[in-house]
């Protein structure tokens, strides 16, 4: 799930106790200047992020070489064969190997931190019913999608580095799936309902966790935007405020604009003392937004002051982000990112 402790954080998260700490190594997506950018954002202190100082991928990121880490760069080729891509198993099981430092896929779900994470999960399951009703009045469930229960929370629990939860690369995932007019769910289900899971894509996902289970915050964050760069999409930072009043309206603000673009994918970090979380949207300047929260799924507005009001009056409430110690409700990052297969970023 999206929830899980700070020593457990998915890749895409950020963790504001440990910015202080000693620069890791630079992804080989990412130039300095990116990473250093980033790393202006530590500490608790609200901030605006000055336009002059605005992250744009265009300009901060090169073309990926070969990756020195294990990554799903192999797996992406191979997805692009036609051949591969009805590759399905006879099972929702993940038969290819996956592994982290030479630990098998299958792990005892009975270790301390798979315990924990387990109950992290049980913990949300309770909020899914509350946050869908809760759009019936503004928008529509697209599809039921929860990382934290049924056929995809069953493969990610068998591996330690992914048990926690892989909330950012879900986001990162179902960005790149709307971007190409695709659907996220299409490509990791063989049918809407749920009862086969397609390997190449539980695989992918389950990679790039993996590869961003030691990472600090920022350098998850530039992985995730990496991976997305390698996929023609561009990116710059939106926004990134601490919510000391636990009101996300400036964090509603950051997710509807999408400045001079038609249309605009939100890739969208939060945490709080304890936990962090991941989400993603699609946002069209005149239309509505689809938003996607992996502990809950995916919803579609037709209007955009529907979803601002769904997600201050209900939607922050009904999922426990607000909550103090055990919510999300402590700091946020907005990223912007738009098809760069087009000068403009605007929709074909």
């Amino acid at each position: 799930m999206g929830h899980v402790p700070p020593q457990r954080r998915p890749a895409g998260t950020i963790r504001t106790a440990e910015f202080d700490h000693a620069p890791l190594a630079l992804p080989e997506y990412a130039s300095d200047t990116s990473l250093d950018s980033l790393r202006s954002l530590r500490g608790n202190t609200p901030r605006a992020y000055p336009p002059h100082l605005a992250l744009r991928s265009d300009e901060t990121m090169e073309a990926a070489g070969p990756s020195s880490q294990p990554g799903p760069s192999a797996l992406e080729g191979r997805r692009d064969d036609p051949s591969e891509q009805g590759c399905l198993p006879t099972r929702p099981a993940l038969d290819r190997p996956l592994t982290s430092e030479g630990l098998p896929n299958q792990e005892s779900p009975f270790t301390p931190r798979m315990v924990f994470d387990s109950l992290s999960h049980v913990f949300v399951r309770p909020l899914i019913g509350r946050v869908r009703r809760s759009v019936r009045d503004y928008g529509q469930v697209t599809f039921k999608f929860s990382q934290t229960k049924g056929g995809f929370h069953r493969q990610i629990m068998k591996h330690r580095d992914t048990s926690g939860g892989t909330c950012a690369a879900l986001a990162a995932h179902w960005i790149r799936a709307r971007a190409q007019n695709g659907d996220l769910f299409e490509r990791l289900y063989t049918d809407r309902q749920k009862r086969q899971l397609r390997i190449d894509e539980l695989h992918s996902i389950k990679q790039l966790t993996i590869n961003g289970r030691d990472d600090d915050g920022d350098e998850q964050n530039i992985r995730n935007l990496g991976w997305l760069s390698k996929h023609s999409m561009k990116w710059n930072l939106k926004a990134s405020q601490s919510m000391i009043a636990r009101q996300p309206t400036e964090l509603i603000g950051a997710i509807l604009d999408t400045g001079a673009k038609a249309r605009c994918y939100k890739l969208v970090p939060i945490e709080g003392p304890l936990f962090a979380h991941t989400f993603a949207a699609e946002v069209t300047r005149d239309g509505g937004i689809v938003f996607f929260d992996p502990n809950f799924g995916e919803f579609d507005f037709s209007d955009r002051n529907a979803f601002a009001e769904w997600f201050e009056k209900a939607f922050w409430i009904r999922s426990g982000y607000h909550w103090g110690t055990f919510g999300l409700s402590q700091r946020y990052i907005v990223f912007d990112l738009y098809d760069g297969t087009t000068p403009s970023g605007n929709p074909t």
